[in-house]
């Protein structure tokens, strides 16, 4: 321990500390975070409870609604109870989910079955009341009105024929069937064996008085032919066929009635307390849940404490020992560091001071080779923007001296067009003198003709004198023919010696153009070459340019980071100068000189959670209570 640093002992105890506080911190919020779970499993099963409750109550606006619909037969009590039947199943699933024990999933699972056969009883019912309201609408009723109206336009006319014995019988008949209705309504109202049974008397007895009616009405006629009546022989066959159709319906309807009243005494009213039996199985097992999470938190409270105390007291003994410890070394050492304190600090007074002087220095030579670039890169830039005219004069001369090559290469060319022009006049030239000297040769033998033909005609004499004429004329004709082919072969001869000149001058001239055109070619070569040259000489200057240009930048980089060392370099002397001013502060604490003092933090105690109790009432679960509670519940659902 003694070997540690003042940071690293200090930094223990710290740890040492903070590690307790944050186990103690851990195991609270443990703690606090398992009992918030337990209360939470409590609400839901408080929860659960009421949801149970719901489900009862739920059972008894079935019950009633049942009972509303045998009253009324709406429509509206079968989409009531459809609603209430999902609204139950849901319910039950949603419990059955949640059930922590197999015993209550049992018991939700037979529930469900009981409300499942509750609604299948409850569905035959509405058929059965169907077919009671189609008997009732299509049969019963229509069947006793048509008696009635029967019976009654009858006692009319035997009323009128002053027939008192069969106004006496019709009137009987037609009490019969008041009575057989009244029986039928009190069974539909409310279901008796004995009021079927009164109303089956009824419509036999009915069934008896109006075929009396009949057979005395056949034994009159029979006796007395004259006391047949027309309204009797159409009332009284079809009274009774109407009562026949009326006696079936009214026993089709009194086994619809039996129907009704047997299913709902067998598959609805036990189903209730049924129904709350199951429910208080899994209230039951609720209230057991809940007595488990209640002992678990009083179990986790008691663990807790105890644990929070232990770590209280040992971080409180090892806080101690640590702090006493720290102190002990801190006041062995703090000596031997304050001197070496002072020496470190005097040290780097002196060295702050050599770097600020160093660091001034630095800044003002960096400024001056600032400048120095800075006119370098602007000579340069002249430079630079001479070279860059000197290329584009040499790229202008290469263009001119491409230009005269092209222009000799023409001329060169044309030089040799025009000697083979001169030869072609040459070669005519020659040819023309040929032509003239085959004339004069001709004009020689016409000359030799003609003096052959003179001799000829002196020969004849005088007839040969106009021969002698012409001939003479021909001769003169010759000669003179002669004398001009002599002087156009003298200057077709000149002509040629000419064309000879002529040709030898040009092939001189030709001659000199090609050593103007070779030498413009080897002129445009130069010329190229001083271009190529200007351009890679442009290149270089710009990338000196660059490089002068970064140099310029990297310096004024350097410059101003020179003077930012600068700054910091007094900053630093400044900073040196306050440490020593803290070294001595240091050592008159130290050594007691005067402590300034800080104020003391004030401790607030730290708030207290509401730790949520457990100590609720229990739910009432004695046996008086329990059935106090079903017989509340089979008075509600019998009612």
């Amino acid at each position: 321990m003694s070997s540690m640093s003042l940071a690293k002992k200090i930094g223990l105890t710290l740890a040492m500390a903070l590690t307790f506080f944050v186990v103690l911190a851990v195991v609270s919020y443990v703690a606090v975070s398992n009992l918030n779970d337990s209360f939470g499993e409590f609400s839901k099963s408080v929860e659960d409870g009421e949801e149970a409750a719901d489900k009862v109550v739920t059972a008894l606006s079935m019950r009633s609604n049942i009972s509303e619909f045998l009253s009324s037969a709406s429509s509206e009590h079968v989409a009531h109870h459809k609603e209430m039947y999902g609204a139950m199943v849901s319910s039950l699933a949603e419990g059955k989910r949640k059930a922590t024990s197999e015993e209550a999933s049992k018991a939700l699972a037979s529930a469900g079955d009981l409300m499942e056969g509750y609604n299948k009883a409850f569905q035959s019912i509405v058929d059965l009341k169907g077919k009671q309201t189609a008997l009732l609408n299509n049969t019963v009723q229509p069947g006793s009105q048509e008696i009635k109206d029967l019976l009654q336009e009858m006692l009319v006319a035997d009323q009128s024929k002053g027939d008192i014995a069969g106004a006496f019988v019709t009137s009987s008949a037609l009490q019969t069937v008041f009575e057989a209705e009244s029986a039928i309504n009190r069974v539909i109202v409310k279901y008796s064996d004995k009021d079927i049974a009164k109303a089956k008397s009824l419509v036999a007895d009915l069934g008896a008085k109006l075929k009396t009616l009949k057979d005395d009405y056949q034994i009159n006629v029979d006796f007395d032919e004259s006391l047949r009546d027309e309204l009797k022989d159409r009332v009284l066959p079809r009274c009774l066929e109407a009562n026949s159709e009326f006696a079936g319906g009214v026993s089709e309807l009194a086994s619809a009635l039996k129907s009704i009243h047997e299913i709902y005494n067998r598959d609805l009213l036990p189903v209730g307390p049924k129904f709350v039996e199951k429910i208080d199985v899994y209230r039951r097992s609720i209230a057991k849940h809940q007595a488990e999470l209640k002992a678990d938190a009083e179990s986790l409270q008691a663990t807790v404490g105890l644990l929070v105390l232990a770590i209280s007291g040992l971080g409180l003994a090892i806080g101690s020992v640590g702090g006493w410890i720290v102190v002990r070394g801190i006041t062995r050492n703090i000596d031997g560091i304050v001197g070496r304190l002072q020496s470190a600090a005097g040290e780097t007074l002196n060295a702050s001071e050599q770097v600020s002087s160093s660091s001034d220095a630095l800044a003002r030579d960096s400024s001056e080779q600032a400048a120095s670039i800075e006119e370098t890169s602007s000579s340069l830039e002249e430079v630079n923007a001479m070279t860059e005219k000197n290329a584009q004069n040499a790229e202008n001369a290469k263009k001119l001296a491409s230009e005269a090559r092209l222009a000799a290469e023409s001329g060169a060319e044309s030089m040799k067009d025009m000697i083979t022009a001169m030869q072609d006049i040459k070669e005519s030239s020659d040819n023309i003198a040929n032509i003239i000297k085959t004339i004069d040769e001709i004009a020689f033998q016409t000359n030799i003709l003609a003096l052959n033909a003179a001799v000829e005609a002196a020969r004849a004499g005088e007839s040969g004198a106009g021969f002698a004429v012409v001939a003479d004329e021909v001769r003169s004709l010759a000669h003179r023919s002669a004398e001009a082919a002599s002087i156009t072969a003298e200057k077709i001869e000149n002509s040629v010696q000419k064309s000879e000149r002529g040709v030898e001058i040009n092939q001189r001239v030709a001659e000199n153009l090609q050593t103007i055109v070779s030498h413009t070619q080897k002129m445009d070569d130069i010329v190229g070459e001083i271009s190529d040259a200007s351009a890679e000489q442009n290149r270089g200057v710009g990338l000196i340019q660059t490089s002068i240009h970064n140099m310029d930048s990297v310096t004024q980089r350097n410059a101003a980071a020179a003077e930012e060392t600068a700054s910091s370099s007094r900053v630093l002397l400044e900073q040196s100068n306050d440490m020593q001013r803290t070294i001595q502060d240091l050592v008159s604490v130290v050594n007691g000189g005067n402590r300034s003092s800080a104020p003391r933090a004030s401790k607030k105690p730290a708030p207290k959670k509401e730790v949520q109790s457990f100590d609720m009432p229990a739910p009432r679960s004695a046996p008086a209570a329990q059935a106090s509670r079903d017989d509340a519940f089979v008075d509600l659902w019998d009612n």
